[in-house]
C-alpha cells in the first residue's frame, strides 16, 4: 500500500500546482477512494474522528479479482454439480463426482480444493461425456470473483497527512489513538486507495461515448450540448453555496453556462444542475481525455466537488407506430376513492376504455404538447391498471378511480417517443407530483389523499444500476416511508437483438425444452447488460418483472419465433440483477406478453431482432388513434 499512499500524495500535489483561474487560491480538496476486501461497519465514525476528512459515502463492490492477499477456496459439496452439469440433476449424481475427486486427492474431505493442478480424471462411462463440463465447472467456481466495500472521503491537505500518519503508525504496528482504531480494521483488508477521477465522472456514466456520439460526424453536431452535473453532497450550506457559484464560474470560463437553479434535496442528498457546452468545448475535452487521460487541462473536470457528468434530455418511452383494432369495453363508472395512482405520460381521456374512470391531474398543462396519437404509453399504463387484460373476459374493471399525473410529454425530435427535457429533473418533477398527490401544492390541497400504491411504469435507460441506488431510486425510498405509499416500478425492458451463439438452423431445429434451455444460458451471459434501470433499484419499491405470458390466445406465427416457448418462464425482455446489496430484484414477476422475434433470414445468423409491432400475442391494451374520433382502439404490447 505504501506505493498508492506515495502515488496519491504525488497526485494531490500536482493538483494543487495545477489549480487555475476560479479555483486558484482555495483550500485544495480530493476525494479519496478507500477500497477494501469484505466490510468494515461504522467506519463513518472512524471518518468523522479525523480532521480533514468528510464522510461522503459507501457502497459495496463486486466482480474483485483474487490475488495472493486475497483469495477464498473453494468448497465442493455434495450439491456442486447439481443443475450446473447438463444431466447432472440430482444429489446423488453430484456428490458421485465429488467422491471420485476426493479419491484422486483434489479435495479433501470437507471439499475443499487442495491440489494446484486438476488430476487426469477415469470417469465411469456413465459420466465420461461430462468430463469437460466438470472441468470447466471447476475451473470457474475456481476463478470466482470476491465482494468488498467502497469508501468515499473529501480531504484536504491536513486530512490527507493524518491519513499517512495513520497508515505509518498501523505499519509500525503502534497503537492508534482513540476513536481511529476502525482505520486498523480498514488497513488491514485495504486494496486500493486513490483519488476519484475522470474514471467516475465521465466513463462509468457513458458520458465520454455519448459524447463522442454527438461531435462526430462534425457536419451533424450541435452547436451546443447539455448535461447533468452531479455534486458530492456537501452537509454545509456555505459550502454547497460556494461549489455553486465555483461551478457556474467554471463553465463560464469555457463558454458554458447552467441551465436553471441548482437542485437539492437533503433527505436524499441530492444536488445538482442541467448544464450546457459548445460542441467545440466537448470535442476538446475528447481529444484532452484521449491525450492525457487522467491529467486534463480543463478545470471543470478537475473540479472535485463534482461526483457524476450524466447524459440529460433523455427517451424514457417509445410507442410502435400502430393503428390498432376496434374493439369494446365493459360499461359503468367507478364509485370509490382512488387507491391507485399513476405517473406516467398523458392518457387519451376520451377513450371507452378510460372515459370517467380516471382523476386527471396535469398542474403543469402537458397535455397541451401532446397531438393525437401521441398518447401511447399513458394510455395503455392507465389501461393495464383499470382493466388487467382486455383479453380477460373474466376481469371486472376497477370499482375505484384512479389518479392520473402525468409526468412526461412527448419528444419533439421523436414524436413516437416521451421524455424529460433537458431542462427537468426527474426527481423534481416526481417529488412534486407525490407531494401534491398527499400535501397539495401552494392553494392546491391534496389532490388524492387515499392512495396506498403508485405506478412508475419508467426506467431511465441510461442509467442501469451499478454500485449505489440512483437519486431517482433513493427518492422513492424517502417519499414511500414519509406517506406511507407503496411505489410499483418496472425492472426495465431489454429491447436490443438477442445472440443465440449458434446458427439459426440449428437453434429452431431443437425441441421447446432445448431452445427455452439454450436460450437462458445465452441470458446468462448477458447479465452484467440486463441490469435493473434506474430507478427499479429503489429498496422500498415493489420491482416488478415481466412472466412471457399473456391472455391472447392462439396467434399466427408467420416470419416470427418465440425464443423461449414457455409460458411459465420470464420474458425475453424483462431485466435481473441485484438491487443494492444483493437485494432480490425483481421481488415479484407478472405477466407481461409473449415477446417473439424476427427470423433471420439466412440459416447461418445468430442475431434475432425483437419483433416490436402490436398485434398479437402480447397483453391487450387501450390505445390511442391517430385519427381524431377513434375512441375505442387496443394494440398487443409486451414489457
Amino acid at each position: 500500500m505504501s506505493p498508492q499512499l506515495q502515488k496519491l500524495e504525488q497526485d494531490f500535489s500536482s493538483f494543487k500546482a495545477s489549480a487555475s483561474g476560479c479555483m486558484a487560491g482555495l483550500e485544495p480538496e480530493t476525494v479519496l477512494v478507500i477500497e477494501i476486501m469484505g466490510s468494515v461497519d461504522d467506519f463513518k465514525l472512524a471518518i468523522d474522528n479525523t480532521a480533514g476528512l468528510e464522510w461522503l459515502g459507501e457502497w459495496d463492490t463486486e466482480n474483485i479479482e483474487a490475488d495472493n492477499d486475497f483469495y477464498i477456496h473453494p468448497k465442493i459439496g455434495v450439491d456442486f454439480f447439481k443443475n450446473k452439469v447438463d444431466g447432472i440433476t440430482s444429489r446423488e449424481q453430484s456428490k458421485e463426482i465429488k467422491g471420485i475427486l476426493e479419491l484422486y486427492g483434489f479435495i479433501d474431505d470437507k471439499g475443499v480444493i487442495i491440489a494446484d493442478n486438476m488430476p487426469e480424471l477415469s470417469l465411469p462411462n456413465h459420466l465420461k461425456h461430462l468430463e469437460d463440463e466438470i472441468i470447466q465447472v471447476i475451473n470457474d467456481a475456481k476463478k470466482k470473483r470476491l465482494t468488498g466495500r467502497l469508501f468515499l472521503s473529501l480531504s484536504n491537505e491536513r486530512g490527507l497527512n493524518e491519513l499517512l500518519s495513520l497508515w505509518n503508525q498501523w505499519e509500525r504496528e503502534q497503537q492508534l489513538p482513540t476513536g481511529k482504531t476502525k482505520w486498523r480494521d480498514v488497513f488491514n483488508q485495504i486494496l486500493k486507495i486513490r483519488r476519484w477521477g475522470i474514471e467516475e465522472t465521465l466513463r462509468e456514466t457513458g458520458m465520454i461515448d455519448r459524447w463522442q456520439d454527438l461531435v462526430e460526424p462534425v457536419a451533424t453536431n450541435p452547436d451546443d450540448i447539455t448535461f447533468q452535473i452531479e455534486l458530492f453532497y456537501r452537509k454545509e450550506l456555505v459550502t454547497r453555496k460556494r461549489n455553486e457559484q465555483l461551478i457556474v464560474e467554471l463553465l463560464a470560463e469555457i463558454g458554458g453556462r447552467t441551465l436553471g437553479s441548482f437542485i437539492y434535496i437533503k433527505e436524499i442528498a441530492f444536488h445538482a444542475v442541467k448544464a450546457r457546452l459548445p460542441a467545440e468545448q466537448v470535442r476538446h475535452l475528447l481529444e484532452e481525455v484521449e491525450l492525457y487521460d487522467k491529467n486534463l487541462d480543463i478545470q471543470l473536470f478537475k473540479f472535485p466537488g463534482i461526483m457524476y457528468f450524466r447524459p440529460t434530455g433523455q427517451s424514457i418511452t417509445t410507442s410502435s407506430d400502430e393503428v390498432g383494432e376496434e374493439s369494446s369495453f365493459p360499461e359503468g363508472n367507478p364509485e370509490l376513492p382512488p387507491v391507485v395512482a399513476i405517473l406516467d405520460g398523458v392518457p387519451n381521456l376520451q377513450h371507452e376504455a378510460l372515459k370517467n374512470r380516471l382523476i386527471f391531474d396535469d398542474p403543469d398543462n402537458l397535455s397541451s404538447q401532446y397531438q393525437s396519437g401521441e398518447r401511447r404509453h399513458g394510455t395503455s399504463m392507465a389501461s393495464l391498471v383499470v382493466h388487467g387484460e382486455l383479453s380477460d373476459s373474466s376481469a371486472f374493471p376497477l370499482p375505484n378511480y384512479v389518479y392520473h399525473l402525468p409526468i412526461m410529454q412527448p419528444n419533439p425530435d421523436d414524436r413516437l417517443s416521451e421524455y424529460f427535457p433537458d431542462d427537468v429533473f426527474f426527481e423534481d418533477r416526481i417529488e412534486r407530483a407525490v407531494r401534491r398527490i398527499f400535501e397539495g401544492e401552494g392553494n392546491t390541497p391534496a389532490q388524492a389523499p387515499s392512495v396506498k400504491i403508485i405506478n412508475i411504469s419508467l426506467g431511465d435507460p441510461e442509467h442501469p444500476f451499478v454500485h449505489t441506488p440512483s437519486p431517482w431510486a433513493r427518492l422513492l425510498d424517502w417519499l414511500s416511508f414519509k406517506y406511507h405509499v407503496l411505489f410499483c416500478v418496472s425492472a426495465g425492458n431489454y429491447i436490443d437483438d438477442i445472440n443465440i451463439n449458434i446458427s439459426s438452423g440449428e437453434f429452431l431445429a431443437l425441441s421447446d425444452d432445448e431452445k427455452a434451455i439454450h436460450l437462458i444460458k445465452c441470458i446468462k451471459s448477458q447479465l452484467s447488460e440486463r441490469r435493473l434501470l434506474s430507478p427499479a433499484e429503489s429498496l422500498n419499491a415493489l420491482t416488478v418483472g415481466a412472466l412471457h405470458t399473456d391472455g391472447s390466445g392462439d396467434y399466427t406465427l408467420g416470419q416470427r419465433i418465440d425464443l423461449l416457448p414457455s409460458e411459465l418462464l420470464f420474458s425475453p425482455i424483462s431485466r435481473f440483477g441485484h438491487g443494492f446489496r444483493r437485494s432480490v430484484k425483481p421481488e415479484i414477476f407478472f405477466p407481461g406478453g409473449r415477446q417473439l422475434y424476427k427470423k433471420p433470414y439466412l440459416d447461418s445468423d445468430k442475431i434475432f431482432p425483437p419483433d416490436v409491432g402490436s398485434h398479437s400475442p402480447g397483453q391487450q391494451v387501450a390505445w390511442d388513434s391517430t385519427q381524431q374520433g377513434e375512441l375505442s382502439k387496443i394494440v398487443h404490447t409486451r414489457g
